[in-house]
């Protein structure tokens, strides 16, 4: 299986997030978004311990069996949404719901300013 990641970087100031913010509303028009994540356009400033849960919660209410299978993994591990382990966050709220859903055709997550 391949690697489907788009990394776009330049210097600050060069157009990023606007580059980012113009795909992401066209890939909303096709009913494709997955999630949209800013570091800095977040009201608490971002932080990646949020980042996960943030995208988990996003994908789950695009589509209801993510949602049953995000519920089914937090729901006897409540620690899970406030770890500061974004590994385990990334396993068990995306890979995991994700690897169980039916969704059809891809679905497309933004992270803007990650290492700003």
């Amino acid at each position: 299986e391949s690697s489907r990641v788009l990394w776009i970087c330049g210097p600050a100031g060069c157009g990023k997030t606007s580059i980012i913010c113009s795909a992401a509303a066209l890939i909303k028009s096709y009913h494709r978004m997955g999630s949209f994540y800013g570091f800095r356009s977040t009201g608490a400033g971002g932080t990646l311990s949020e980042l996960f849960s943030t995208i988990a919660q996003d994908l789950a209410d695009c589509d209801n069996v993510r949602k049953k299978h995000l519920v089914e993994a937090v729901k006897d591990n409540k620690a899970l949404c406030t770890t500061k382990n974004p590994q385990d966050q990334f396993d068990h709220m995306i890979v995991g719901p994700v690897g169980k859903s039916s969704a059809i055709g891809p679905t497309v997550i933004f992270i803007d300013a990650l290492v700003e």
